[in-house]
């Protein structure tokens, strides 16, 4: 939080993180962008790593990891598969407006920087369409991992 802090104290509200206020200056202006990822993602790969060999040497088999920017990011590398999600664009503004503190503006900036679905979708070994509710996909998700 103190990197953070010292680039983008405009998101920092006490001493919590505001992700809606970040990610609109950062998703707006693409070197600031690239400045938090500078920051961040190096942080959160070894994070990642360390939780991953925790739960493997936990002996837990199945392990999903739920990242937008799975693809953007390198995270695929952790993946034995990668599971694309899609689902029409109405549906996702919804979900994320329903959101604590998002907002349309900072909504289609974030899905800006992801890579479109028919450019991911070579990457993915499964695809899912996630139109339906929570409990549609958690069982698509248990018919898979079973």
């Amino acid at each position: 939080l103190d990197r953070v802090r010292i680039y983008f104290p405009e998101a920092i509200e006490g001493e919590k993180l505001n992700r809606h206020i970040l990610a609109t200056i950062v998703f707006s202006r693409p070197g600031l962008r690239k400045k938090l990822e500078s920051l961040v993602m190096p942080v959160l790969h070894k994070a990642l790593q360390q939780k991953l060999r925790s739960l493997k040497a936990k002996g837990v088999s199945n392990i999903l990891i739920e990242a937008p920017l799975l693809l953007e990011y390198n995270f695929d590398r952790y993946c034995d598969i990668v599971i694309l999600l899609t689902s029409s664009k109405k549906n996702q503004l919804k979900r994320a407006l329903a959101r604590e503190g998002a907002n349309e503006e900072g909504v289609l900036l974030r899905r800006k920087a992801q890579t479109p679905t028919h450019r991911a979708r070579p990457f993915a070994e499964i695809v899912l369409s996630n139109n339906g509710d929570k409990e549609q996909l958690r069982s698509k998700l248990k018919e898979i991992f079973s």
